[in-house]
């Protein structure tokens, strides 16, 4: 369910994310020369998963409706747990059998069936249109003496 609500409600994710994704997905592509489509969702995923959506689901509490009276350790666990697997999932590596992770090897046919739209996911976050003075900066077009103008620019 999560994927799917993702994925139907990308259209809601606003620009600059998108932006930043690109972005980083440029910047890894520069610095490592022989990087993978997956090593760059990896770096991605850092940013949209880790950085914003694990923050998000980990305080149900948090500018909420629910009260932290409601919530118990166990629910607590689970959304840890719950935060492991998406992790996982939207790096693109599976689970290991080894004693930290042998529990969760089960998921590894679950993520190999949806990589597809995990995928998808990505190439809608990576491929946008940059700004043009984003672009150019970006890939060292812009003369020395460049000035950013706002209102030139828009």
């Amino acid at each position: 369910m999560v994927i799917e609500d993702i994925l139907q409600n990308l259209v809601l994710m606003p620009s600059s994310l998108k932006y930043i994704c690109k972005i980083i997905s440029i910047l890894v592509k520069n610095k490592f020369k022989d990087i993978t489509r997956s090593e760059i969702n990896g770096f991605v995923s850092r940013f949209i998963i880790d950085k914003l959506l694990i923050p998000i689901i980990s305080v149900p509490n948090f500018n909420a409706l629910i009260s932290e009276f409601v919530i118990s350790g166990i629910t607590i666990k689970n959304i840890k747990v719950l935060n492991f697997i998406i992790k996982k999932m939207f790096s693109g590596q599976l689970f290991l059998n080894n004693k930290e992770e042998g529990n969760y090897t089960p998921f590894n046919w679950y993520f190999i069936n949806k990589m597809e739209k995990i995928l998808y996911f990505f190439d809608k976050a990576i491929n946008v249109n940059l700004p043009e003075f984003i672009e150019k900066y970006i890939n060292d077009e812009l003369p020395g003496d460049y000035a950013y103008d706002y209102f030139q620019e828009n």
